[in-house]
């Protein structure tokens, strides 16, 4: 069995007391809930990310991660080097899911947030207590799911390497499979079934991984769940983004499927940008270029290597 990167203590108000990336500890002191009131933590360790969630569900729960700072700590938010950070004056993470931390010599992590439920977070450098504070502020959401929060902490650097390929024609074909199998699987749960990604734009370089985007008729029920484990997918619910259900295949051809309802706003978002890229050769080229660079920057951590994307599709959609 694979040796977890993470150990952790938790603390006795249902905090996290430490947590140590292959031995090297991350915290400078407990985080915790901010609320007296607030639900104790549950913790869930994996090979690779400690997951976090309240024990009972909760919305809104204000929260402190007090991580560890050092001289020549690297903290990356979109790609961007937030140090040196003034002291004790918060730094707004505005538009933003994820931060990382890397500290030489020890690795990297990526500390991941529910933003629909946690959608407010600031960076303060602590020098007193040597540590870089990341507080993270619930606040209510109208048509949340019913799902607690989550706090996930990835291993930055120990998972395979990102890979970002040259443009391989025989994806459209495969796309056009994958649609034929999901549509006789769903049937009429399908209302539309889109190619997306990177994958979807011809001549762009691209990890190998089909993006496909369905728009749906209605919720998805246990027997569309069975129907999908059927041809290899997986079920992983909203994996982050409220409103989506994620199915992914991990077998070549690795696919990962976005599902929305009719009208949700981010299943539009995600066609805008590929007709972008579809529209915009030169705009497409420079994207690869980006991506091709943040592979090699970020190498494992997928979660800064999708955050250093974000500034250059939100200026596209603009």
């Amino acid at each position: 069995m694979e040796r977890p990167a993470f150990e952790l203590d938790l603390a006795p108000d249902g905090g996290v007391a430490s947590l140590r990336l292959r031995g090297f500890e991350v915290l400078a002191a407990p985080a915790h809930p901010t609320s007296s009131r607030a639900a104790p933590w549950a913790v869930e360790v994996q090979p690779d990310r400690v997951r976090i969630q309240p024990s009972s569900f909760e919305l809104a729960q204000p929260m402190v991660w007090p991580f560890r700072f050092e001289p020549d700590v690297e903290v990356i938010l979109r790609g961007h080097d937030l140090m040196p950070l003034a002291g004790d004056r918060p730094r707004r993470l505005s538009n933003t899911t994820s931060v990382r931390f890397g500290w030489p010599g020890h690795g990297a992590i990526s500390a991941l947030w529910d933003r629909p439920r946690l959608p407010e977070a600031a960076l303060t450098l602590r020098p007193a207590a040597k540590a870089l504070e990341l507080t993270l502020s619930g606040g209510e959401t109208d048509g949340a799911r019913p799902t607690a929060w989550r706090v996930e902490i990835r291993d930055g650097s120990g998972a395979p390497s990102i890979e970002v390929v040259d443009y391989d024609p025989a994806w459209p074909a495969t796309f056009a499979e994958e649609r034929g199998r999901i549509g006789t699987a769903l049937g009429d749960l399908v209302a539309t079934i889109e190619h997306g990604g990177s994958t979807s734009v011809p001549g762009l370089a691209a990890k190998p991984v089909i993006d496909i985007w369905l728009k749906l008729t209605g919720p998805v029920q246990p027997e569309h769940i069975e129907a999908m484990a059927a041809l290899g997918y997986r079920h992983l619910g909203e994996a982050g983004l409220a409103g989506q259900d994620l199915f992914v295949k991990r077998s070549a051809p690795v696919v990962h499927l976005h599902s929305y309802q009719a009208g949700d706003p981010d299943y539009q978002r995600h066609l805008d940008f590929r007709d972008w890229l579809r529209a915009h050769p030169d705009g497409a080229a420079a994207y690869g270029r980006l991506k091709k660079d943040l592979a090699r920057r970020f190498k494992a951590d997928r979660l800064a290597y999708t955050e250093a994307k974000s500034d250059f599709i939100e200026a596209a959609l603009r």
